[in-house]
């Protein structure tokens, strides 16, 4: 049996301890391959300085999100954190490429 590059796990701490939300997104539910109108929750968007400020993507099912960006504007270098943080890879367009998802967001005080 071969390990497939999609099964394997990235460790949460090879990113750094300092995550710095750049941006947040909805994430749509899907029905029968088809996206609805209904959000599944929402994409937080950070910069990993650790990493050369790299962009990270972390879906993370909660209905609300921590700002209402109609309303108003991320503080700039506003720090966040993840509960049970889980960092993945898949295969898509012919590369791989990054997910991750976590249980809960937080802003670092």
């Amino acid at each position: 049996m071969a390990i497939k590059v999609t099964d394997l796990r990235i460790d949460p701490a090879s990113l750094g301890d300092t995550f710095l939300l750049a941006d947040i997104t909805p994430v749509f539910e899907y029905k029968d391959g088809e996206r609805t109108k209904n959000i599944d929750g929402w994409r937080y968007h950070v910069v990993l300085p650790k990493l050369k400020m790299e962009k990270l993507g972390v879906k993370v099912a909660k209905k609300i999100p921590l700002f209402d960006l109609e309303k108003e504007e991320i503080p700039v270098g506003m720090q966040v954190d993840f509960e049970n943080l889980e960092v993945g890879t898949y295969f898509s367009n012919g590369q791989i490429s990054v997910n991750a998802k976590a249980d809960s967001v937080s802003v670092v005080e």
